[in-house]
């Protein structure tokens, strides 16, 4: 479970820059 999320926030972060 908690890879899924930081894959989540790594896509996000991507996003932001």
């Amino acid at each position: 479970m908690l890879a899924a999320m930081e894959l989540v926030l790594c896509v996000l972060w991507l996003l932001v820059v």
